[in-house]
């Protein structure tokens, strides 16, 4: 059983992503990325880093108008090249590290047979690195999102067809799904 980490990438060598990439080395078997037609050196960077880096071939970013297919493309290339039965993934983006208690916790979140997918609580920092936005628009506190799941080979994985914000993972992930108590 492996934990198999993936995201999609623009742009974004010269922000966390070489922090990100260097935390997730230290908890992921495998780490699967798909660039977005990057002009900077993110593909060297993932590399740099022991990522296989997928790149699609519409030829121009397609992130804001297709991430439904982006997520889709990325999905194909991990089932079941990458992927085995029991084998866990999990999604981020190139500005989230996972909390500490994640890295402490993944051993038995991994072992539990009786669930197949997590939800991550997010602290995102608005501005700078340490502070965490919370106002009448923004409230991460209690919102949990799915971000790790294990792969099943009966399960055939789709995406919404909806340009932007069609979820990390497919929208008929493996049940049950559970808070792991960890946060990203």
């Amino acid at each position: 059983m492996n934990l198999i980490t993936t995201m999609i990438v623009r742009n974004e060598a010269d922000r966390y992503l070489p922090e990100v990439l260097s935390e997730a080395e230290t908890y992921s078997d495998k780490i699967i990325v798909l660039d977005d037609c990057s002009t900077d050196n993110t593909v060297d960077v993932c590399e740099d880093h022991g990522a296989t880096v997928y790149q699609h071939d519409e030829g121009r970013s397609i992130f804001w108008e297709k991430e439904h297919a982006l997520r889709e493309y990325l999905w194909k290339q991990i089932l079941p090249r990458e992927a085995h039965t029991g084998d866990w993934i999990l999604t981020l983006d190139a500005d989230e590290i996972m909390a500490d208690q994640f890295k402490l916790s993944l051993p038995k979140l991994m072992l539990q047979d009786n669930i197949n997918t997590y939800t991550m609580r997010f602290w995102e920092s608005w501005g700078e690195k340490y502070k965490v936005r919370v106002d009448g628009t923004w409230n991460p506190l209690g919102k949990e999102t799915p971000l790790m799941t294990r792969f099943l080979p009966q399960v055939n994985y789709r995406f919404p067809r909806i340009g932007l914000h069609c979820g990390r993972l497919p929208m008929n992930i493996a049940t049950p799904v559970v808070p792991s108590g960890c946060g990203v």
